[in-house]
This record gives C-alpha cells, structure tokens and sequence, in this order.
C-alpha cells in the first residue's frame, strides 16, 4: 500500500461519525467504547470514542488498499469492464476473467474488512462486562485489564516475527520498577462477524493461548517468552471467549414515498429484538457472548460502507472533470452513479449467455460463471435498493435476479413479481 492510499484511508475515516452507521447501531457503537475507555480498556488508538470509530474505519481501508486486488479495484471503478457488446476495445477495461476477481474482492474482501470492524467495536462491551464479573468474583486480579485489536500482537508459532493475535486479550502487565517485567496471560477472545463451527473456534483460540506463550508486543513493546506467564500454571485455565453475532433477519418491508416528482424507497429499518447482549458462561473458563446484533444486520452496515467507499473513489477519479454524459452531476453524484454503472456491466457478459444458452446446442452458463452472476446481481441490487431487498430478491428457483422499481411495485400489488420474483 503507498503512502498516497494509507492517506487517503485516513482522510476518509476523519470524514465519518457514529451517524455514519444506523442511529441504533451507531449509539451501540458508542456505548461500546465508551464502556472500554471508562474501563481503562486499552484500544489501538488514543482519544474519544468517535476517534476509535475513526480508527477502526482507517484500518478497514487500510486492509483493503494493501490487498493485491487493490490496483485491479481501482481500474473497474474508473474504466470498469469491457462490454460485449463493444466494438472497439479498450485496453484499460477489465476482462470478465478481472472483473470477476474484482466482484469476488469486493463480495469477499471488502464488505468483510467493514463487517469485522463493526463487529469488533460492538465487541468491547460484553467482554468488558466479562472481564468486570470475574474481578467481582476475585477470579481475576483487579489490575488486569482489557487489550483490543491489534494494541497487541502475538509471535508467530514459527520464528520470531509478531503478527496480529486475538481480537481481544485479558492481561496482567507487571511494572518494570522490580526489575523483572512479566505479562500474564489471563484470557484470549476471538470476534467473528458471521457463524463459524465450534471445531474452528477452539482451534483458534488454542492458538492464541499458544503464541501469547512465544511472546507479545503490547502497544509497542516487546515482552519475550520467559516474560510470559500463562494463568494455568497456577490458577487454573486461560479464560476463552467467542463473540458471534445473533441470527434473527432483517424486514423485508418497504413502501414508496413521494418527494415533488421524485419517489422515494423506505425499507423497514431493522432493529433487534433484545435490548442487551447475550452473555454465557458455558464452563469455568469459557464464554459464549451472542451480539444483540444479527449477522444479516451487520452485513447490511458493511455493504453501506462498501458502497460508499466505492463512491468515494469514484469522487476522487472524476474530481478533474465528470463524462459529458454525466455534466449535470458533481463529481461525488458521479463517483457514486459511477459504481453502479461497473456493477451493471459486470452482469451483461452472463446475461448475455444466458440468454443465448437457451437456443438448442449452445453453451450454458458453468457453475463458476453461475456464482460470478449471482454476486455481481447481489452487489448491484444492494447498492440500489439496500441489502434487504437487494440480497433476496429471487425468482421461484431462488436464484437472484437483477432488481428494478417496478419489480418492486408489483410485489406491493401482489407479492410477487409477474415473472414469479419476490423478496424472500
């Protein structure tokens, strides 16, 4: 990643606040830090919580800008992919073979960087409300204390380089005064933003115990293996939490409204159904926290987020001069139509062939171009009309199908489309 990307991460993190986010996930947001710094939690960066959001965002940036993909990503929002259709071709339009890894990069990569930075904010509370319960019940010393993110890294199991551990650390740091600096290792926490098998959770957070053990950098410093106590050698095992989200769905409700000429879309906004986090203590030293926030509502976030990232971009690509075509816009309403215009001619070489595929003897759609299809369909739907309705939109094969306004009325008349479409 160049120096010009890490600081464009930053300019657009500073740009945001907690309204950026949903009001209701936004202020959980908050909460969530808040409750973190009034706890002496110690968070990857200094300041506010608004500071930490901001943090969190330039982070997620940064974590795609440094991706391989990056430069390709770059290239479809300004050139975007070759149509079929095209005549005479333009070597800086991507291939299908591009612009299919670039879908995969945003469905992938991106909306996943955004989802586990939400998810890891909203994780600060419940493991401080953990970490809280077990100094009241004196099972934890009262200077142990909360590490988030990357404020600490772990050596890797092989050589000695440190890379990012778990999401969360429970540590006891000594003072140097006494000559002999040490850390305890008290408790590990591994955040995940979707559902994950039991066996790869554990597995993961056995390795977190195991390279705390090899040594720790905590905000800057270098504590080796012999600085290192793990909690087991005298007081029983390290303490194992999961975060996971909850599973309940978002509405699939929406309705029209009139501005002037202009109707607008309103989808029903989601909102969870319990007031707090769930909390269990599954056995002596393991924890289960089940976010009050589901997997779906998460995944919507981050496609916002996504989205506007990608319109940011386009911003800056058209900030010299917009299309004659698009002369009325400014270059932020042209970084943004210009998104969805790549996302729309990602879809036309599979549609293409489908269409074609259903004349006798010529060639279907594969299984892997079926996928590219399905992806690109979610991304552009989304974009337009919200994850909600943009993901779910399904003929009666549960396939997805490119989404449009009037598709949409005619599931308000009678619940589905004439094609037999509908929002499931």
């Amino acid at each position: 990643m160049s120096e010009h990307d890490n600081h464009f991460g930053r300019m657009l993190a500073e740009t945001v606040d907690f309204s950026f986010l949903a009001e209701e996930l936004g202020r959980d947001a908050n909460e969530s830090l808040s409750l973190g710094l009034e706890a002496g939690a110690v968070m990857p960066s200094a300041g506010q919580p608004v500071d930490h959001l901001r943090h969190a965002i330039a982070e997620a940036i940064g974590d795609i800008t440094s991706h391989a993909r990056w430069d390709l990503f770059q290239r479809f929002l300004e050139h975007g992919p070759t149509d079929v259709e095209e005549t005479d071709s333009n070597p800086e339009r991507l291939t299908q073979a591009e612009t299919a890894n670039v879908i995969s990069f945003i469905w992938g990569h991106t909306v996943n960087s955004f989802q586990g930075a939400i998810t890891e904010l909203l994780a600060v509370k419940p493991c401080v409300r953990i970490l809280k319960r077990l100094q009241q019940e004196g099972r934890l010393d009262q200077e142990t204390r909360l590490y988030v993110g990357d404020v600490v890294m772990a050596s890797r199991l092989r050589g000695f380089r440190f890379a990012k551990g778990a999401d969360v650390h429970m540590l006891a740091v000594r003072d140097e005064s006494a000559g002999c600096p040490s850390v305890t290792v008290l408790g590990v926490g591994e955040v995940k933003s979707y559902f994950c098998r039991e066996r790869v959770l554990q597995g993961q957070l056995a390795k977190h115990v195991a390279r705390a053990r090899r040594g720790l950098r905590i905000s800057g410093k270098d504590y080796s293996k012999d600085a290192i106590r793990a909690r087991y050698e005298s007081q029983g095992e390290v303490i194992r939490i999961v975060v996971l989200p909850s599973d309940w769905p978002l509405p699939r409700g929406f309705g029209w409204r009139q501005e002037g000429e202009t109707r607008v879309l309103e989808v029903v906004p989601g909102s969870p159904p319990t007031a707090t986090d769930k909390i269990t203590a599954v056995s002596e030293t393991e924890w289960r926290v089940e976010l009050r926030w589901s997997r779906e509502a998460l995944a919507a976030a981050a496609y916002e987020m996504t989205f506007w990232f990608m319109a940011q971009i386009g911003e800056v690509i058209y900030r010299g001069g917009v299309p004659s075509e698009w002369s009325e816009m400014t270059p932020a309403e042209a970084g943004y139509n210009a998104a969805k215009e790549k996302l729309y001619y990602a879809i036309r070489p599979y549609a293409v062939k489908a269409e074609e595929s259903k004349r006798p003897g010529a060639p279907k759609l594969t299984r892997k171009e079926v996928l590219e299809m399905q992806r690109a369909i979610a991304l552009y739907n989304s974009y337009g009309f919200g994850y909600a309705l943009g993901m779910n939109f399904k003929n009666r094969a549960r396939k997805r199908e490119m989404l449009w306004p009037q598709d949409l009325d005619e599931i308000l008349e009678s619940g589905e489309t004439t094609t037999g479409c509908r929002i499931m």
